[in-house]
């Protein structure tokens, strides 16, 4: 249930970021963002 939640909560941050950041990065940052994320959560 919580990693449910914190998996929502990342998808509204990374729609936030993809406002702020142009495409191209994105597509890097992002990423790198979601293999740290998943890393993270592999770790519990």
């Amino acid at each position: 249930m919580k990693i449910g939640f914190e998996i929502g909560s990342f998808k509204k941050i990374k729609k936030e970021v993809k406002e702020m950041i142009p495409m191209d990065e994105l597509n890097e940052k992002g990423n790198e963002m979601v293999e740290y994320y998943l890393k993270d959560i592999g770790d519990l």
